[in-house]
């Protein structure tokens, strides 16, 4: 158990590394200046845009 914890904070790490340059700053940006319905459903589309890639269509 305690190296599927290590794992996935490594994989967090290096997640944030190359996925965060663009999702962070967006989260940080509805936080602070824009707290409307639009922002958080543009969030919620690229979320789902990050996603639908690693879905496995085939079952």
């Amino acid at each position: 158990m305690a190296s599927s914890i290590l794992l996935g904070i490594l994989v967090s790490i290096f997640e944030l590394a190359s996925t965060g340059q663009v999702y962070l700053p967006s989260i940080i940006y509805l936080i602070r200046v824009k707290r409307d319905t639009a922002g958080y459903l543009l969030l919620l589309l690229y979320n789902i845009g990050f996603i639908i890639p690693l879905l496995d269509w085939r079952y």
